[in-house]
């Protein structure tokens, strides 16, 4: 009787076992291949770099160009906060001919003083995370 139940379960192991291996070998090839994420040296906002966003970007620069961000954004340990929430978050990268690498980001946050919801950050390169600049903007895509 030991015998008979233990051919019993030798044998429903082994059906277990061969319909995993049959199950497995008859799945469709997957049509996506799986790509690892891109990891770049984190961002970092220097003194050269906060200079520049503070100037640019800021009310109160002395070389105001292009969207300005909500004033409590105007420090370098927000602006800091800031490259790494567009740097982790971003829908876009993009490498230019330059060798920078541009992000964009959308935020569930305004940050720029006409209300700009989404996040532009440039960095030095992969390597190299120094901050060069970054700014609200509305939408849209880095340039190549």
């Amino acid at each position: 009787m030991k015998l008979t139940i233990a051919k019993k379960f030798f044998v429903a192991l082994l059906l277990v076992g061969l319909n995993a291996c049959s199950t497995h070998q008859n799945a469709p090839p997957s049509s996506k291949i799986a790509v690892a994420p891109q990891i770049d040296t984190a961002c970092n906002v220097t003194a050269v770099s906060w200079s520049h966003i503070f100037n640019a970007h800021c009310h109160g620069g002395n070389n105001i160009h292009g969207n300005q961000f909500d004033p409590i954004y105007c420090t370098q340990s927000a602006q800091q906060t800031l490259c790494t929430e567009i740097q982790q978050n971003h829908t876009n990268r993009v490498v230019q001919a330059t060798g920078r690498v541009c992000y964009d980001a959308p935020l569930n946050h305004a940050i720029g003083s006409a209300g700009e919801n989404h996040g532009r950050l440039v960095i030095t390169n992969a390597g190299n995370g120094t901050a060069i600049t970054q700014f609200p903007v509305a939408a849209g895509q880095c340039p190549h």
